[in-house]
């Protein structure tokens, strides 16, 4: 190491990461560069508001000849502030000349005291050294001047920092802290401003930009854990798992993530995941969670709950095992399908919707299917009358509503002993029946008996549809003066909303009507609402008023669906209280999660990123996203309610950042007495905290830049942690101090042991190397025990000293170790840390002839000779491996093979052999296993199936390598 003085150098350090037992985490940030609520301007703390000098937040500068000019923010004592030079601030200004001045400036013959107010209170629970910095300016002079204050929501306002901010005409970085700011939970503050009637001449008001609020999470001596109190440990797929998990100590408010392992205990990735808050000052969460469906069953899932926003990010405990059991498949039709709630017989060719409850697992390619009885309630030859392909389960106890297949009636016997019932495919289960209900036939036909389906939008639509009578025959007539109406009844009770107000026609034969369908914020005056949202599913037939036969004047029944998403653009806005975004900025990784308020629930919804498409992961209106990638992205909504498709919401504009990266800029040697800078590359919202062993200190610091005095010789560490809302970046350097001018030395300073060693002096004085030889040029060998050379020079600085640093090659450290003997077929290895290149001879019984770790194999008594070429330089060493022939093999008694990793294979063990059948017989002689390779070993295990305890013969033939041949026979114990 050198201890001259060289010229300044300036280096680049790249940014590493480190794991702290002390993670900053960064509560507050306010660069005024957006519209903001965080403030209460011109408010009352401690005492009056008065006068007319009043804060203001903008980004003016310029006096206009009626106030001086504030110096923009490239001023600066040290640092840099966000998007200077002319960035937004808070700051005192005159109003009375508002519309001409709105710098910062005062009137000085107006007394002001006036405050700027923190609106929302910080949480620092379980944080520790908080701090407040910021960057000010203000001239003033003694009796105009700013303050800071805080309150932690407990008592009154306190005073801290500084006594008075003044005399300030730069922007100056100011950093507090205070014991009182740790822990609270409500913790704000406030810049106050201050000027009597006698400040003459006015100058410079305070002005405020870049708010930091920082803490300290202690892993060591404050650590917080996440433990479980209760969790179920049976559950079926579908069902509900409950748990209670608690927090060691009280923390901020927080979202949390329940992790649920794979069937191994793995957690990476989870099997699934579940969201959850606690709000101070609770400790605790007790939720109910959804097992998937798709879980398979096993014994031994396990449950984690991680703390994820906002810091600090704690790991839970993990549970139990919890076993999830395969569960049986049942389902039951309770409830009566809604068109058999008439008071009349349900027409052939209507729609028969049948409502049905399922448990347990279904397959991803189950179909539910709608099954028809015969006339006399037999289900022995069943009429499938509609299908859902659709594995999801419809659990009474999990979900609102029960499935429903949508079917037709066929054309069958009139009857009033019919039954439905649904049954599914995969896997095959057969559900309880509902009935008995009639069927009967229907003398109109309603537009053909086939569905309808609309957009009514906001203008509405005419759609023509036919009326037909004596579908079956022509019994029934319809006298004059008869009305076909269309009567719309509701999907759940079959009760009519609406008769004739969407269309109707004067006839007595065959008709069209005319269906008038209303715009959608219209539907709710003809009762077409569903949910309390215009539109829906409905029925729909044709019914007449006049007739012969008036038990035939009913119509088939048919789906009457109007889709009405909303015509106005959706908001989107955070789906959960605790996730507010901030100027919607967010870091690569974090979570999003948004919704729309006052949807339709029987709409569906489709997010787009970018313009590609991602369906809600938490139907119908909820999305939750990680960003993986930085930039500025658009989220947006389209509804689509029954086939219609609606407008784009309004546009979400996401700022998605990097955590900030630390590369450092200074000196890496300095002398004594000298101030030096370093700086790091600036983020906008990012916190700088900067250290130094130096005894000096630090002089100054202004967020990315730092001075630091170095007034003792030595090797000092500078070190910056850079914070910003995405994470942190931490880099380092050693910074040489020394009392001298330069001193070096030039020649080849890298040769072989025992070669000749040539150096030569660059400087000015008189030259005496290693205390021994005096001039410009310094003659010796390489020798292996020196790997150093002191030049010192003698000149009117005094003794300027120059460490050589010197790389001797060695030619005398090879040592491949005594000769040794193995057993034919056995190897041996070397391996060697020595550089450069290898060659061994012979090439033959080694894996590898020019490699630095190799295994010998030699089947006869060898020499083996190593040379090592380094950059030129030759070491050499040989080995002689004797080759002996081995005894007998060995074959275990015993073995457990039960997955722990300890004796879990059957393995024989020997040298030397050239051929060998080995077999292993049960009790009742058949064979469980055969091998030809004394490499393969059993695994307990007999055409894939685990084998139970019991006792195995083997048989053992062997031919080794000098021709002798032997059988051997025993008994060998499984043990479970």
């Amino acid at each position: 190491m050198k201890t001259t003085l060289n010229p300044i150098l300036f280096f680049f350090l790249f940014p590493f990461s480190i794991a702290y037992s002390q993670n900053v985490v960064q509560l507050f940030v306010e660069d005024f560069n957006q519209p903001t609520v965080s403030w209460f301007l011109n408010d009352s703390v401690s005492g009056p508001n008065i006068g007319t000098n009043n804060w203001i937040i903008n980004n003016q500068y310029d006096g206009f000849g009626l106030a001086p000019n504030t110096p923009n923010q490239t001023n600066t004592f040290g640092g840099t502030i966000s998007n200077a030079p002319f960035s937004g601030y808070a700051h005192i200004h005159d109003s009375t000349i508002v519309n001409s001045a709105s710098n910062s400036n005062y009137n000085g013959t107006i007394s002001s005291d006036t405050y700027l107010v923190m609106s929302d209170g910080i949480c620092t629970k379980g944080l520790s050294n908080v701090e407040l910095s910021f960057f000010y300016i203000c001239e003033g002079n003694t009796n105009s001047y700013g303050e800071v204050y805080y309150s932690t929501g407990v008592s009154g306002w306190t005073k801290v920092g500084a006594a008075k901010y003044n005399n300030k005409s730069q922007w100056k970085y100011e950093q507090i802290t205070d014991l009182n700011f740790s822990d609270a939970y409500d913790l704000k503050f406030a810049f106050r401003w201050v000027n009597d009637s006698s400040s003459l001449p006015s100058n410079v008001a305070f002005g405020i930009d870049d708010i930091h609020i920082v803490g300290i999470y202690d892993t060591i001596i404050n650590p917080i854990t996440i433990d479980f109190i209760y969790i179920d440990t049976v559950v079926c797929p579908g069902n509900n798992l409950l748990m209670n998990f608690q927090l060691s100590d009280t923390l901020c408010d927080g979202s949390y993530h329940i992790e649920m392992s794979d069937q191994n205990g793995n957690f990476n990735p989870p099997l699934s995941t579940w969201i959850t808050n606690i709000n101070y000052p609770s400790i605790s969460s007790f939720v109910s969670l959804s097992i998937p469906f798709t879980t398979p069953p096993s014994s031994c899932y396990k449950f984690r709950v991680k703390r994820i926003s906002p810091l600090p990010y704690i790991v839970g405990t993990i549970s139990v095992c919890v076993d999830v059991q395969s569960c049986p498949n049942v389902i039951t039709c309770t409830d009566p399908p809604a068109v058999a709630m008439d008071t009349n017989a349900v027409c052939i060719s209507s729609v028969m919707d049948v409502p049905f409850w399922s448990t347990g697992v279904y397959n991803p390619n189950n179909t539910y299917l709608a099954q028809l009885s015969d006339s006399s309630g037999s289900f022995a030859s069943p009429t499938n009358i509609g299908s859902l392909n659709d594995n999801t389960t419809y659990d009474p106890a999990l979900v609102p509503s029960p499935g429903s297949v949508s079917s037709v009636i066929p054309t069958v016997p009139p009857g009033c002993n019919y039954y439905v019932r649904v049954v599914s495919s995969s896997p095959n289960t057969v559900g309880s029946s509902w009935g008995p209900f009639c069927i009967q036939e229907c003398d109109i036909g309603s537009n053909n008996c086939t569905d309808i389906s609309a957009c009514p939008g906001d203008s509405g639509l005419t759609v023509s549809i036919p009326v037909d009578i004596n579908v079956w025959d022509s019994l029934t007539s319809y006298y004059p003066g008869n009305t076909f109406s269309v009567q719309v009844l509701d999907m759940m009770n079959f009760s009519a909303l609406n008769t004739g107000g969407l269309g109707a026609t004067l006839d007595t034969q065959s008709a069209i009507i005319n269906l008038h369908i209303p715009p959608c914020d219209s539907l709710s005056y003809y009762g077409l609402t569903s949910m309390g949202f215009p539109g829906g599913a409905f029925y729909l037939r044709i019914v007449a008023d006049s007739a012969s036969n008036m038990e035939q004047t009913l119509g088939c029944v048919v789906h009457f669906s109007l889709g009405c998403p909303s015509q106005t653009s959706f908001d989107l806005v955070p789906a959960f209280p605790w996730s507010t975004y901030a100027d919607t900025v967010l870091c690569v990784g974090d979570p999003i999660f948004v919704r729309v308020n006052n949807y339709n629930p029987s709409s569906s919804f489709m997010y787009f990123i970018d313009g590609n498409s991602f369906p809600p992961n938490n139907p119908p209106a909820m999305l939750g996203i990680y960003w993986t990638s930085p930039g500025l992205h658009v989220l947006t909504l389209e509804e689509t309610h029954i086939g219609c498709v609606g407008p784009l919401s309004n546009p979400m504009d996401v700022y998605v950042i990097q955590a900030p990266q630390t590369v450092m800029l200074g000196p890496d040697t300095v002398c004594i007495g000298d101030t030096a800078d370093f700086l790091v590359q600036f983020y906008n919202a990012t916190y700088y905290d900067w250290n130094t062993s130096s005894s000096g200190g630090i002089v100054d610091t202004g967020n990315n830049e730092v001075s630091v005095l170095f007034d003792t010789t030595g090797t000092f560490t500078i070190n910056v942690n850079a914070l910003n809302q995405c994470g942190n970046s931490s880099s380092s350097v050693d910074v040489a101090v020394v009392d001298q001018f330069h001193l070096s030395s030039f020649g080849d300073t890298i040769g072989c042991e025992g070669d000749s060693l040539i150096l030569f002096a660059d400087g000015q004085g008189s030259f005496t190397w290693d205390n021994l030889f005096t001039g410009y040029v310094y003659e010796d060998v390489f020798t292996i025990n020196k790997d150093t050379i002191i030049l010192m020079a003698d000149n009117y600085c005094g003794q300027i000293i120059d460490t050589v640093a010197l790389v001797v090659i060695p030619t005398s450290l090879l040592d491949l170790g005594p000769d040794t003997t193995i057993f034919a077929g056995e190897t041996i290895s070397f391996s060697s840390n020595l550089p450069g290149n290898y060659q061994w001879t012979p090439s033959e019984g080694i894996d590898c002839s020019t490699c630095s770790s190799v295994v010998f194999s030699p089947e006869e008594t060898t020499t083996f000779i190593l040379q090592i070429d380094t950059i030129g330089c030759i070491s050499q060493d040989e080995i002689i491996i004797n080759v002996e022939i081995s005894g007998d093999v060995s074959v275990p008694n015993l073995f457990t093979p039960n997955g722990d990793n300890v004796n879990d294979l059957l393995k024989i063990y020997g040298y030397s052999i050239e051929e060998l059948d080995f077999r292993i017989f049960d009790r009742w002689g058949e064979m469980v296993f055969k091998t030809n390779s004394i490499l393969d070993a059993w695994d307990g295990k007999f055409n894939g199936v685990e084998l139970n305890t019991a006792v195995f013969v083997y048989s053992l033939k062997v031919k080794y390598k000098d021709g002798r041949e032997v059988v051997q026979h025993g008994n060998i114990t499984l043990v479970k």
